[in-house]
């Protein structure tokens, strides 16, 4: 009887041990059985199997004009330029979206593009285009030079983008999620970025890595060492170190003729190595306000830029404010910090196979790899004397949805794929373009004096080898800085 006992108990324990495995979910005997359903997601992907958007299909406007505010230099021409004749895809990719666009929401753009807007003009250009709409022209949209964006903002001649959040699906992958994250003051976001700026992709710093340096020096392949988490600032010097070959014997010792552990495209590339260490100019506090970034002002942005200046003193490594285009052209550094757009301007003439690799994290306790922009790409805004918000909604939503479906695979095919045909670098591609970071300290770095930007405190401190007043050089500026960022956050609405 205690056997039959026993044995009751045992059927009855392992009864409700698979009656408590079920409760996790149901169990397929054949596993295969669920791979032959077919779910339908033609409402959600277009035949190319990209996302669609939102925007309603009997949206028709009647064939009104959208003026546009645009500008047509150093990188941002990409962004409008539709002149394919000689054979630029990219450009011809623009043309098809604008087209697009058009006939979709049954529209006509007119682009300003009169005004170069670049980083040399962007004052005046600032001046004119509100002058012009003080003086009554309407622009539905302004698509500026990046900086000027904070202008247009803080001097109220444009809209809060927010306000249109059911048009502007800003959850979709044609917005920058980042740059949304980082770029709102006082629950307000007055411009956006994205798959609707190829530029933005185009200015994404990377460091070129000379592969056959690599080999050459019997080193770790830096890609692979990006994936294991263990690519950072350690490692990066690591790398550099003893690289220095004075290949150009005319001029006595080191000289951009030389051969490097690591060379600039200018002096741009410096904010690289903050964003990459987890570092910010200016952030956002708990309530919405504009302040100077803690970290910046801290030990952690000290020490990162004494070691680079040290670094930088050394033969091994050419950081002196200038551009050395040529260095990357030959092939005569282990590694290379430029944009992508100077890589595909220098492609042509670079006869060794190379790779990408994101600015290196701090230290390995660092979760994440993050990459910045230069700043010739450009923003898009709706202006305050717009007639029609919500049809200029439409607009931006629809050209950056084009623009996802377009634009964005030939720039991608440009720089991920042509000439790189090796699967780690379109694994550090995709790292180094979804890890971009913005800052605001970047982006409103146009209100300062260069000499009281929290930008030139931290950049022209690198090439000048300054590594003995960095708490001194913010002390005496931080009143300065702290005066733009009040008037900033006043005219914000604090």
């Amino acid at each position: 009887m205690k056997k039959l006992f026993s044995l009751l108990c045992c059927i009855l324990a392992l009864a409700t041990l698979f009656a408590g495995c079920q409760n996790d979910g149901p169990v397929n005997e054949d596993p295969k059985d669920t791979s032959t359903e077919e779910v339908d997601t033609s409402d959600l992907y277009d035949a190319n199997g990209y996302l669609k958007d939102s925007i309603p299909d009997n949206i028709d406007y009647g064939g009104a004009i959208i003026k546009i505010m645009a500008w047509n230099a150093e990188g941002g021409d990409v962004d409008f330029t539709t002149d394919y004749s000689e054979g630029d895809q990219i450009a011809y990719q623009t043309f098809l979206r604008n087209e697009a666009v058009q006939e979709r929401l049954n529209v006509e753009f007119e682009f300003d593009l009169s005004m170069k807007g670049n980083n040399a003009d962007r004052y005046n250009y600032v001046q004119t285009v509100e002058r012009n709409i003080g003086a009554g022209i309407n622009y539905d949209l302004i698509a500026s030079y990046s900086m000027c964006a904070a202008n247009f903002s803080a001097d109220g001649y444009v809209v809060d983008l927010k306000q249109y959040q059911g048009i502007l699906d800003f959850e979709k992958p044609w917005w920058s999620s980042k740059m949304l994250e980082s770029s709102t003051i006082n629950d307000k976001l007055y411009f956006a970025s994205g798959s609707i700026s190829a530029s933005s992709i185009l200015q994404t710093l990377v460091l070129a890595v000379n592969m056959q340096k690599v080999v050459d020096y019997d080193l770790e392949d830096p890609r692979q060492l990006v994936l294991d988490g263990e690519w950072t600032m350690a490692k990066f010097y690591e790398m550099c170190a003893n690289k220095w070959i004075d290949t150009n014997t005319e001029v006595e010792g080191k000289d951009a003729g030389d051969n490097f552990g690591f060379a600039p495209m200018d002096s741009v590339i410096g904010d690289g190595f903050l964003a990459s260490n987890s570092l910010h100019y200016l952030s956002t506090d708990e309530s919405g306000k504009l302040v100077i970034d803690p970290k910046f002002k801290g030990e952690q942005t000290y020490n990162l830029s004494r070691d680079l200046i040290d670094k930088f003193k050394t033969d091994d490594y050419l950081y002196d404010g200038n551009s050395h285009a040529a260095v990357l052209r030959e092939g005569r550094s282990l590694f290379f910090a430029c944009t992508l757009d100077f890589i595909k301007g220098n492609r042509s003439e670079m006869d060794y196979k190379f790779g990408y690799v994101p600015y290196p994290k701090a230290d390995e306790a660092q979760k994440e790899y993050y990459s910045a922009c230069g700043f010739p790409y450009t923003m898009w805004m709706i202006t305050s004397v717009c007639k029609d918000g919500e049809r200029a909604a439409y607009v931006m939503e629809a050209l950056a949805s084009e623009s996802y479906r377009t634009v964005q695979p030939e720039v991608y095919e440009n720089l991920k794929y042509r000439g790189n045909s090796d699967p780690l670098n379109g694994k550090m591609f995709d790292l180094i373009i979804e890890s971009k970071t913005y800052d605001m300290g970047r982006i409103f770095h146009n209100m300062f004096e260069w000499s009281n930007s929290p930008v030139a405190a931290f950049r022209s401190r690198m090439y000048k080898y300054d590594n003995d007043n960095w708490y001194s050089a913010l002390a005496s500026t931080s009143e300065a800085m702290q005066s733009v960022i009040d008037n900033i956050n006043t005219s914000f609405g604090y």
